[in-house]
């Protein structure tokens, strides 16, 4: 077994982006380069980088926001990850998917601000077993096309949201019935 005492014999050029990035994952959450050495010997049971490596990866992924690249080949897995205060957090795939996966949940939480889901093509909400649910006192849905039925009278600002056979929606203006019928030039 390894003790803090034993110097470190890898040199710094045969440390892995994983276990660099690992070591400043652990500095975030000990907040002390002896515990991330000590948690190093503990898990890959060999000596612990030097704390000046230690504290140069931290300082490199702060200012670059990469360490080496931080390209991993691989998953990594971490049970946090997290940006200093008052900084922007990103993960990114430039050329491939981002996957985040838990067995029991993934939460995405803004507590004081915004949250954006933007993409190129189709944005999918899919629930296997259970539901989707939208909860808020307003739901937009501002680009939704309008059907062609124009009811008699005044033209009213009140309409439902009708669902075509294919599952694409649209709006069609109130009436005392229902007022959904199928548009050809939306279903299609």
């Amino acid at each position: 077994m390894y003790t803090a005492e034993q110097p470190s014999a890898m040199p710094v050029e045969m440390w892995t982006v994983q276990r660099k990035v690992q070591c400043v994952l652990w500095l975030a959450k000990f907040e002390s380069v002896t515990n991330v050495q000590h948690e190093y010997g503990h898990v890959y049971n060999e000596a612990p980088p030097h704390r000046n490596n230690i504290t140069r990866w931290d300082k490199q992924l702060k200012e670059t926001s990469r360490a080496e690249g931080t390209v991993f080949p691989k998953s990594i897995e971490t049970p946090n990850v997290r940006a200093d205060p008052f900084k922007e957090l990103r993960l990114e795939s430039p050329t491939r998917s981002l996957v985040m996966e838990a067995p029991k949940g993934v939460e995405i939480n803004a507590e004081a601000g915004n949250m954006e889901a933007t993409c190129r093509t189709e944005l999918r909400l899919e629930s296997k077993d259970g539901e989707i649910k939208l909860d808020a006192a307003k739901i937009k849905l501002p680009r939704l096309p309008h059907g062609s039925y124009t009811p008699t009278g005044t033209r009213q600002k009140v309409f439902e949201i009708c669902v075509c056979a294919n599952g694409r929606l649209f709006l069609s203006q109130a009436g005392t019935g229902s007022t959904c019928q199928i548009n050809t030039s939306v279903c299609l």
